[in-house]
């Protein structure tokens, strides 16, 4: 995974979104091929987002009027769904109303949607991991 990121918020330093990204593409297995956008912005009505822009090009919207590890939850959250889109596993339908998971239609709502789930978990997995690995590099609570 090749990636930039934009507008990165003070409270969150560079050495732990490099240590968080690093770690994500290497649990994920995400691939090299792609691009992702990283933009942290005020104008983001949820946690985060993730976008296919096609072409292994991907842009994530996170929320930057959060705290540290809710901001690199939603990273983790949202690596989730890239990987997902990678591997074909899920398809967002053009106007979003229902997406392709695993090769079937799925229409559903936000909480019982499989992708959904399978990002929930694993964020907090991921989070977990992540902070209790940076705690003993660096000896530094996140």
């Amino acid at each position: 995974m090749i990636y930039d990121y934009d507008g990165k918020p003070r409270n969150l330093k560079k050495l732990v979104l490099e240590e968080a990204l690093a770690y994500a593409k290497k649990y994920l297995k995400l691939s090299d091929a792609s691009y992702v956008l990283i933009e942290f912005t005020k104008d983001c009505d949820t946690f985060g987002y993730a976008h296919n822009e096609g072409d292994n090009d991907y842009h994530i919207e996170i929320n930057k009027n959060h705290t540290v590890p809710l901001m690199l939850g939603t990273l983790f959250h949202e690596l989730t769904h890239i990987r997902q889109y990678e591997t074909g596993r899920l398809i967002m339908t053009p106007n979003d109303d229902g997406a392709v998971w695993e090769g079937l239609y799925v229409e559903a709502e936000y909480d019982d949607q499989p992708w959904e789930e399978e990002a929930y978990d694993l964020e907090t997995k991921m989070l977990r991991n992540f902070k209790r690995n940076f705690k003993k590099k660096y000896n530094y609570a996140l």
